[in-house]
This record gives C-alpha cells, sequence and structure tokens, in this order.
C-alpha cells in the first residue's frame, strides 16, 4: 500500500479494509489540521485587528496633539502681539512724556515739603 492506495495487483478485499479504516483516520486528521489552521488564522486575524485599532488609537491622539499645539500656537502669538501693541504704545507715551519735559524741565523738580519761612504745621516762625 502506497499513500493510502493499494498496491497494483493487490487483493481488493484486505485493502479495503486496510484502507477503509485508513482513510478515516485521515479524514480525522485532516479536520483536526483544519481546525488548527483556522484556529491560527484567528489568532493572526485577533493579533492584526489588534495591531489596526493600536495605530488607529495612535493617530487619533497624534491628530489631537497636533490640533493642540496649533491652538497654543496661535494663542500664544496672539499675545505676543498684543504684548507688542502695548509696548509701543507705552513706548509712544514715555517718548511724549520725555517731550514734554524737554519743554517744561520744571515738571521734574518737586515743591519743598516746607517754605522756608513756615514750619512744619505751615505756621510763621515766632522769633
Amino acid at each position: 500500500m502506497v499513500l493510502g492506495r493499494p498496491a497494483r495487483g493487490a487483493d481488493l478485499t484486505s485493502a479495503a479494509g486496510a484502507t477503509g479504516s485508513h482513510s478515516l483516520e485521515a479524514q480525522g486528521d485532516s479536520v483536526y489540521r483544519q481546525r488548527g489552521v483556522m484556529a491560527g488564522l484567528a489568532i493572526l486575524g485577533v493579533i492584526v485587528a489588534i495591531a489596526l485599532l493600536y495605530a488607529a488609537d495612535r493617530a487619533v491622539q497624534a491628530r489631537i496633539r497636533a490640533r493642540r499645539l496649533r491652538r497654543m500656537s496661535e494663542r500664544l502669538a496672539a499675545a505676543t502681539v498684543r504684548a507688542e501693541e502695548q509696548q509701543a504704545k507705552r513706548q509712544a507715551a514715555d517718548a511724549a512724556s520725555a517731550d514734554l519735559t524737554s519743554v517744561m524741565p520744571a515738571i521734574n523738580l518737586r515743591l519743598p515739603a516746607k517754605l522756608p519761612d513756615q514750619t512744619a504745621d505751615g505756621d510763621t516762625p515766632r522769633d
């Protein structure tokens, strides 16, 4: 018997009994083998699905992070523009103040706390 077939010229009755039991055994083995292959494919499918879900999650997180960074960058740019405008206003006010004090230098002089002929109460001293 070669590969489950009776040899040429062999007795079919003796070969049938051997082949019959062998063929059932071979079918059982192939069913188990198919189940094993299907189980392997199912496990592989689950692993691929998990990998795809992980990759999709990472892609979504990257998009969220990029959107957050873009918003932060826009807010920072707007704050920078506002700060520059405020700085320009301060410099303009300082320049105007400097121009005014150059015309009227007495603005920077402080009045004395008391006049020479008066006490701290505002009364004239008695001699």
